[in-house]
């Protein structure tokens, strides 16, 4: 039972030498000369008495120092140094606390972009897309996220997005992996895979010939769409680079004399300095618009004649799949599949 109340803790006076007040139980109040409060726990540690600190008064009152004095009983019963102990948990805190799931996807983030010769735009890509997607765990430590902690904030973009909700979750998956991997979690609490909302995807036919391709063309341009769509379409035909790469292009890039589109490094998917730029020939039908197009813009800006992020692949797709002619909503789906690599490949650039 305690034996010493808050009053005669608050009267303890100071004395020549340290001296004890007990509460019971090998709890004790230490008054030391200076008049300086502290409370101490006294244990047995197999054959040693040891003593553990549990907190300066009054900035520990008595009812919070016996609470704390029955941890530490309980610890000592499990033949455990108290003090090592709280340490350990003191450390773990702090570790956690300094690494919230924010700090660790910036990690991963650069980390991955270095390890993976990630292009600037890719992965301003991929921070847009985990601040837009999941911001609400932003501020919680990655020890505390759990799977039941991630499905609402999944849920909400497979409502909304369902063509980005994989992408979401595979960087989800791999950002706890990467904690995982460096030791501040013990393991992934998110499934390998997850049952969510799919898109809802419609596949065209692949086509394989040019007479086939040509048709798809014609289909494009009799689109109701915007300027800049339809260069961005021609651009995609007769080069078959990556959307990102087209509705990037300046005009800077582009070399008349020789024919040619001169893509930096920095633009492409594998962001390698080492492997130069990566040049593509323009055939003579499509150096011949892009005069024209050149002439019309004055030479300033991107070759598509609309801003980059305007002409995004999803601004792009919507423009043609909200058409009414299913030839017409076509035209987009085979121009960015794997139809206008296999004509390229097998036959060439065509003028």
């Amino acid at each position: 039972m305690p034996t010493i109340t808050d009053t005669a803790v608050r009267n303890a006076k100071p004395r020549l030498k340290p001296y004890r007040l007990s509460d019971g139980d090998c709890l004790y109040l230490l008054v030391s000369p200076t008049g300086a409060k502290s409370w101490q726990l006294r244990y047995m540690l197999g054959t040693r008495q040891m003593t553990a600190s549990l907190g300066k008064y009054p900035a520990t009152p008595i009812a919070k120092a016996r609470h704390k004095a029955q941890e530490a009983r309980a610890l000592a019963a499990e033949g455990k140094h108290v003090t090592a102990e709280r340490n350990v948990a003191r450390a773990m805190a702090a570790v956690a606390g300094a690494n919230t799931f924010k700090t660790v996807a910036a990690e991963w983030v650069t980390d991955t972009a270095r390890n993976r010769a990630w292009s600037q735009d890719h992965k301003e890509k991929v921070i847009a897309s985990l601040q837009n997607h999941l911001s609400k765990l932003e501020p919680l430590p990655v020890t505390a996220i759990t799977a039941l902690m991630c499905d609402p904030e999944l849920r909400k973009v497979e409502a909304s997005a369902p063509d980005a909700a994989r992408k979401v979750y595979q960087r989800l998956q791999s950002i706890l992996d990467y904690a995982h991997g460096r030791g501040l979690i013990p393991s992934n609490p998110l499934p390998r895979t997850r049952s969510g909302a799919k898109p809802n995807v419609k596949h065209f036919p692949a086509v394989l010939s040019a007479t086939g391709v040509g048709e798809i063309l014609r289909n494009a341009e009799r689109s109701n769409v915007a300027q800049g769509v339809q260069r961005a379409h021609v651009l995609c035909a007769f080069t078959a680079q990556r959307i990102s790469e087209v509705v990037g292009a300046e005009w800077g890039e582009i070399n008349f004399d020789a024919a040619t589109w001169t893509i930096p490094r920095a633009r492409m998917k594998r962001h390698d300095a080492n492997l130069g730029p990566h040049v593509v020939p323009l055939p003579p039908a499509l150096l011949a618009r892009m005069r024209e197009w050149h002439r019309i813009d004055g030479g300033a800006g991107y070759v598509p004649g609309t801003d980059r992020w305007t002409l995004h692949f999803a601004g792009i797709g919507r423009e043609v799949l909200q058409q009414d002619d299913d030839a017409r909503r076509q035209a987009l789906a085979a121009l960015v599949a794997s139809s206008i690599q296999h004509v390229v490949t097998r036959r060439g650039p065509r003028s």
